[in-house]
């Protein structure tokens, strides 16, 4: 199959949850006839070779409309700049409808997040009365992507001690709604078009009080070790990081004294399937913090965590493995046309 990077198509990135509408893609096909009793259509097929669906195609341009030969506004001069077809094509094109030679068609079909992400083969299909079809293939290339999702906007500690590991209300597997406030049993959701693996970063959480200053953030006036866990599906998919002690716990900037404090570096959750958030999945999350001794106060950071999604090819729609929540039931599996793409993510956000 073509390279989605070195062969000109289209390259179509769905709409997260699918709102406010599924992504809906336009074709175009020129004929080289001026008979009235053409018909076409448009083929097109999933990146594993099987049938998406048949788009019936309408007559845009021809004998009796030959003002519509240049195609809707910009068209022909978007297709020349994105190395689509050539401007001596495109003028040709329109030269030969305009003469009655050529006639312009047209269809369109929606492409879900549930779909897979990879390139799909469109056949362009055109005959005269049943006769003899003339066909012309070309593809077009779904971008794969994650949008990861929260429940929660703060994670509360509560009341804390010296020399203690506190842990927060324990998270679960059901996602209540995004950012909501005031919860406090964190979950995570993935609804974009491709798995990924999650890591996580934490900022330290300084001291409140006056007189310490309103800008000073010292080992001696922060809370700067922390613990996560994350998994999906159940709870025995848990993995714990910086869970065994407060020397092994994940740590904040410890360098750095300003406040509000920076995120530290990330540490990263594996990418085995019970840590994958594979589209619609609902992953669950908690954090604790370890405490060295430190006055008696309150602690804050503002935007202290971060999550950060990457890569994860395990998954590439939510119909693969035990993930079954789509309409998507062709053959499972990566899609064939070279190595995993990285994935194009927007998935940082702080809690």
């Amino acid at each position: 199959m073509p390279n989605p990077f070195t062969t000109p198509m289209i390259h179509v990135k769905p709409n997260a949850h699918d709102e406010p509408t599924e992504q809906f893609v336009e074709l175009w096909g020129a004929v080289d006839s001026g008979d009235d009793n053409l018909s076409a259509f448009f083929d097109v097929f999933h990146p594993d070779g099987s049938k998406k669906t048949q788009v019936d195609a309408t007559r845009y341009a021809y004998q009796g409309t030959p003002t519509r030969c240049t195609g809707p506004t910009g068209m022909f001069a978007a297709a020349v700049n994105n190395g689509e077809m050539t401007s001596v094509a495109a003028s040709n094109i329109q030269i030969e409808c305009a003469t009655q030679s050529k006639q312009l068609w047209y269809g369109a079909f929606g492409i879900s997040k549930h779909q897979p992400w990879g390139l799909y083969r469109v056949t362009f299909r055109a005959s005269v009365g049943g006769g003899v079809e003339s066909t012309q293939t070309f593809y077009i290339y779904v971008q794969p992507f994650s949008n990861l999702e929260k429940d929660f906007t703060t994670v509360n500690f509560g009341n804390v001690n010296s020399n203690t590991h506190i842990q927060t209300t324990t998270g679960n597997f059901t996602f209540d709604g995004a950012n909501l406030s005031g919860n406090q049993q964190y979950s995570v959701r993935n609804t974009g078009n491709a798995g990924i693996a999650l890591g996580v970063r934490f900022a330290s959480l300084c001291r409140n009080s006056f007189p310490d200053g309103a800008t000073e953030c010292t080992s001696s006036k922060r809370i700067d070790h922390f613990d996560a866990k994350f998994g999906v599906g159940d709870s025995t998919n848990l993995q714990s990081l910086g869970n065994v002690s407060y020397a092994t716990a994940i740590t904040s900037d410890l360098a750095a004294t300003s406040k509000p404090a920076p995120l530290g570096t990330e540490a990263q959750f594996d990418d085995s399937y019970g840590r994958t958030l594979c589209p619609n999945d609902v992953g669950k999350m908690e954090f604790s913090i370890w405490t060295a001794t430190i006055p008696g106060d309150t602690y804050s950071a503002l935007n202290g965590i971060q999550l950060v999604g990457r890569a994860n090819p395990k998954c590439i729609t939510d119909n693969y493995e035990g993930h079954l929540g789509a309409p998507y039931v062709a053959n499972r599996g990566l899609p064939q046309f070279g190595n995993p793409i990285t994935p194009i993510s927007n998935s940082h956000w702080p809690a």
